[in-house]
């Protein structure tokens, strides 16, 4: 069960699920024993509110579906989609909410390769996302050489492969590819046939993982480009100019751990005040940390211990949804807490895996990715803050 949790949760994070007859038994991911162990968790949840959490609706029923993101007005989910008859890697779509016709979903990207993060500007008609093409391009020392029938080998160039063939992959480059492949950031208009593509980034490895300033005038981002993934910033422009050809934009520095930790999963709220991510030194464990952009404070999400991942503000800024698998440790359920580690709740229970929430814009409703049959499908539920909740 630990293999398998972990196996699926890595190949989701690195948003290349596939299941391609091809590459079947090579993109069998490393096993758990060879990072680090699942965490033990022996402390029982404290001021946890026992709640019958309502239903959830499916929004689709087919393929893998996940990473979620509200349009600004909530009427569009923003999405990726993989294991579909046209394309077995991750693309990125939108949903329409309250049409049932097949048009309700449609595709936004058409590439080779897997988008790992799609993103709406709050406040023009772009998107960013994420993905690997040009990197791959640039960087075929990425692969080796594969032996024929014949025990012949032959060099493969990388813009002839798919990241979704892990096994074209030097060893060495192997369990930093599954969580951090080689994406770059791109800006891309919603008025696709208009308007060119730009790119925001260029560095080796992985830069990707990013969240918007509300008035839209920044990014936060993770990037490996130096010796562990850390945090940087970059401004980017409101909208894309016909004519511009500028292949990367000016980074810094954001935020850096001198315990070479994971950080990652960065998310303002809505107000621009505070900034949340995630912080890990190993796999299976890890911290939601918080800062406050006006006094520079940084605090730690009082939580039990274990894996919490993706956590995303409520619109009024002091409450936090995430997942995490401290209560049943083979199973990530969702989680909301104050700010300060207050009033935790579960907000959904029974499936090995409820990840990537996102607040409608107006706090009620939920969507998220919920594993159900095999594949990862959207989710949308009804919300509501609890009104009480029990003290320490």
């Amino acid at each position: 069960m630990k293999f398998f949790l972990f196996s699926v949760l890595a190949l989701f994070l690195s948003g290349c699920l596939t299941s391609t007859s091809e590459n079947k038994e090579a993109s069998k991911p490393f096993s758990p024993v060879h990072v680090f162990p699942w965490p033990v968790v022996t402390d029982a949840p404290k001021q946890l509110v026992n709640a019958t959490p309502p239903k959830h609706r499916l929004l689709t029923t087919y393929g893998h579906n996940f990473k979620p993101r509200f349009s600004i007005d909530g009427k569009k989910i923003y999405f990726l989609k993989s294991s579909h008859p046209r394309h077995e890697h991750s693309e990125a779509y939108v949903l329409t909410l309250g049409e049932r016709s097949p048009q309700a979903q449609k595709r936004l990207t058409h590439g080779s390769h897997p988008i790992g993060k799609v993103v709406p500007h709050r406040l023009s008609q772009t998107l960013f996302l994420t993905r690997a093409t040009d990197e791959l391009t640039e960087r075929p020392e990425l692969f080796i050489d594969q032996v024929h029938e014949k025990h012949q080998s032959t060099s493969l160039h990388a813009k002839n492969q798919s990241i979704d063939s892990p096994h074209l992959l030097h060893s060495e480059n192997w369990q930093n590819f599954l969580f951090f492949p080689p994406y770059e950031i791109y800006q891309i208009s919603t008025q696709l046939d208009e308007l060119p593509t730009l790119r925001l980034t260029k560095s080796n490895d992985f830069d990707g993982d990013l969240t918007l300033h509300p008035q839209g005038k920044e990014i936060i981002f993770t990037s490996y480009r130096e010796d562990s993934p850390n945090l940087y910033s970059m401004s980017v422009p409101a909208k894309i100019k016909r004519r511009r050809n500028r292949t990367s934009f000016k980074t810094k520095s954001y935020l850096s751990d001198a315990d070479d930790s994971f950080l990652g999963q960065a998310r303002y709220n809505s107000q621009g005040s505070s900034l949340v991510w995630v912080e890990s030194q190993k796999a299976g464990v890890s911290k939601i940390k918080i800062k406050d952009l006006k006094t520079q404070a940084i605090s730690e999400l009082k939580i039990p211990p274990g894996w919490h991942w993706s956590p995303t503000w409520h619109p009024g800024g002091e409450w936090l949804l995430f997942s995490s698998n401290h209560s049943v440790k083979e199973e990530f359920a969702l989680f909301l807490s104050r700010k300060d580690g207050s009033c935790l709740t579960q907000v959904t229970q029974g499936s090995p895996f409820d990840l990537y929430a996102d607040f409608h814009p107006n706090g009620n409703q939920i969507v998220f990715s919920h594993w159900q049959d095999g594949r990862f499908q959207l989710a949308l539920k009804d919300f509501t803050l609890p009104t009480t909740c029990e003290t320490p």
